[in-house]
Parts: structure tokens; sequence; C-alpha cells
């Protein structure tokens, strides 16, 4: 799974310059493990058993669409 990160960067890159985006991305790594920290995933792939409730815009697309989000709330670590 990928995410999309890419238009952060070069909007950095293009206002800030090379060094503040290596900077943005050494943040956006330390946030990651964070998170992981906080929800008890060790690596990057316990990330896929962890329950997550999707509400709002991203619940909405999603049932457009026609994607269950239910499934997520109950996936078990």
């Amino acid at each position: 799974m990928a995410v999309g990160i890419a238009g952060p960067v070069l909007k950095v890159i293009t206002c800030q310059g090379l060094e503040a985006a290596i900077s943005w991305y050494e943040n956006f790594i330390i946030d990651i493990k964070r998170f992981m920290l906080l929800i008890g995933a060790h690596t990057i792939t316990d990330l896929r058993s962890v329950p997550m409730v999707i509400t709002g815009f991203s619940q909405e697309w999603l049932s457009a669409r026609g994607i269950t989000t239910a499934q997520f709330a109950e996936r078990k670590k």
C-alpha cells in the first residue's frame, strides 16, 4: 500500500528547497512512528489489523463506491 505524499513533498521543494523537503520527510517518518506507538503497531504490517472507524467525507466516498467501512472497525489485532 502506498501513501500519496508526492504532492506535499514537491510543494516543499518548490517553495522552500530540498533541505526543507528532507526535514519535512524526516518529521513525517517520526510522526508515523509516534502513531504506530500509540496504536500498538510494532511493524507496518501490523497496521493492516488495527481497528479503525471511518467517518465523514472518507466514509461517504467509500460508501458511494460500494465499500462497507464497518469491516475496518471490526478488525482484530
